[in-house]
C-alpha cells in the first residue's frame, strides 16, 4: 500500500529576487520546499545571481516593471508578461527600487533634487505597475501581497524633513497599496526593514584625529594618529532598529505571509539599538577579532574605544559629500522614532512565531575585520 502523501505547493513570487532583500526572501522560501514553489522574478535571467538561484531551485522569470501605463512591449514582454509571472501566486513579496533610477540620473547630469524626484516617481510608477499586474493575474489566489516600506519622513515632521525622497517614496507606494483601488489591500502586509548592518553610516570610519578637532578635511598630510569615529547628525540618544539583511528578511517575510493576518505593519529588527550600543557592538566584533588574522599586514589591534561627533546636518554634508537624501533619516529618527508616522505596527517580540537572529556584533564580526576597518563612506553616486 502507497502511504505516500503528496503536497500541492503554494507559490510566493519575489520580485527583485536578486535584490538583498529579495535574495534572502528566496533562500528561505526555497528551504520550505515541497510547501512551497518560489518564482524569482529578475529583469535579467541569465546572470550570474539569477543562474544560481535557478540551480538551487527556483522558477527564474524575466519580467520588467517598468512600462508605461498601457504599454505591453517593455524588454520582458511588457504588461502581460508581468501579469503571467503573477499568475497563480498565492504570496507575492516587492521591493522597488529607489537608488538605481536615483544613480542614473545623477550620471547623466542631473542635480541632487531632480535626481531625487526622478527616483520617488520611478518607484511609484513600478509599484502601481507591480499592483496591478497582481490584482489582474491572481485575484483568486493571491493570499497575502507583502511590500517592503519606510515611514514617511516629510508627513510625519510635519514638512521638516524633506529631502529623503527614498523613504517617503516606499511611504507613498504603501499608502497606495492600502488604499481599496489598489486591488489588493485586503491581502497586503508590509515589512518596514531595519537599517542594514552593513549600512556605513552606522559603522565607525577610520580618521585622522586632526579632523576630528576641526571637522574638516584639513590635516598635514603626514599625521599619522588615527581613531575610529562614527559621525551622526543626530546625538547618543537615537534608537536604531538594526538587521542582518541577508539573513533576517526572509524569515521576517514569512512571518507575515504564513503566520500573521494581513494588513499587519512589521518592524523587523534584530537588535534596537542607540548610538552606544551601536558602538559597542563594532567594539565587541573587532576585540573579539583581534589577532585572528595573524597574517594581515599590519596587524595592529583597532585603537579602542570608537569615538562618537554629533555633526550639523549641512556640515556633515559638507565634510563628507553626502546629499541630505541620506542623512535626513538620522535626525528623523531621534526625533521621531524610525516608525514616525506609522500607526498600529507590531515588533519583533510579538509575533506568533519570531525567527532566531543573532546580536549585531556577531553579525559585524561575520563580516570579517578587514571589512569593518575599511568601512568608508559611500558618494552620492554610489548609494
Amino acid at each position: 500500500m502507497n502511504t505516500t502523501t503528496s503536497i500541492t505547493p503554494k507559490t510566493i513570487v519575489v520580485v527583485g529576487a536578486t535584490g538583498h532583500q529579495g535574495s534572502s526572501v528566496v533562500q528561505t522560501f526555497l528551504s520550505l520546499r515541497p510547501h512551497w514553489h518560489v518564482r524569482a522574478l529578475t529583469r535579467d535571467p541569465t546572470s550570474a545571481a539569477a543562474q544560481k538561484l535557478a540551480a538551487q531551485g527556483a522558477e527564474v522569470v524575466q519580467a520588467d516593471l517598468e512600462t508605461e501605463d498601457g504599454d505591453t512591449t517593455d524588454a520582458g514582454g511588457g504588461a502581460s508578461s508581468l501579469e503571467a509571472a503573477f499568475a497563480g501566486a498565492h504570496a507575492i513579496f516587492l521591493n522597488t527600487d529607489f537608488w538605481a533610477p536615483y544613480r542614473t540620473a545623477l550620471a547623466a547630469g542631473a542635480t541632487q533634487d531632480a535626481a531625487s524626484r526622478t527616483g520617488f516617481a520611478t518607484e511609484m510608477r513600478h509599484a502601481r505597475h507591480a499592483v496591478a499586474a497582481a490584482a489582474k493575474a491572481a485575484p483568486s489566489t493571491l493570499e497575502r501581497f507583502v511590500y517592503s516600506a519606510l515611514a514617511p519622513l516629510r508627513q510625519a515632521s510635519d514638512g521638516r524633513y524633506t529631502h529623503s525622497y527614498h523613504w517617503d517614496s516606499k511611504a507613498a507606494a504603501a499608502s497606495w497599496i492600502a488604499s481599496p483601488a489598489s486591488g489588493v489591500a485586503e491581502k497586503a502586509s508590509y515589512i518596514y526593514v531595519g537599517a542594514y548592518s552593513t549600512n556605513p553610516l552606522i559603522l565607525p570610519q577610520r580618521l585622522k584625529k586632526e579632523k576630528l578637532e576641526t571637522t574638516t578635511n584639513a590635516g598635514a598630510p603626514d599625521d599619522e594618529e588615527y581613531e575610529y569615529v562614527m559621525r551622526l547628525p543626530a546625538g547618543r540618544g537615537m534608537r536604531m532598529p538594526v538587521l542582518d539583511i541577508a539573513a533576517s528578511t526572509g524569515p521576517f517575510v514569512r512571518c507575515l505571509v504564513e503566520d500573521e493576518p494581513a494588513k499587519t505593519n512589521l518592524l523587523a529588527y534584530d537588535e534596537y539599538l542607540d548610538v552606544d550600543g551601536l558602538l559597542r557592538a563594532w567594539t565587541e566584533a573587532m576585540s573579539s577579532s583581534d589577532g585572528d588574522d595573524d597574517d594581515d599586514d599590519d596587524n595592529e589591534k583597532t585603537p579602542l574605544p570608537p569615538q562618537f561627533v554629533q555633526m550639523g546636518l549641512h556640515e556633515l554634508s559638507r565634510v563628507t559629500g553626502l546629499p541630505l537624501e541620506v542623512l535626513e533619516a538620522p535626525p528623523f529618527v531621534e526625533e521621531f522614532g524610525y516608525m514616525g508616522g506609522v500607526s498600529g505596527f507590531v515588533e519583533p517580540h510579538q509575533l506568533r512565531n519570531r525567527p532566531g537572529t543573532r546580536t549585531l556584533a556577531v553579525t559585524l564580526k561575520s563580516h570579517g575585520r578587514e571589512y569593518l576597518l575599511g568601512a568608508k563612506l559611500p558618494t552620492a553616486t554610489t548609494i
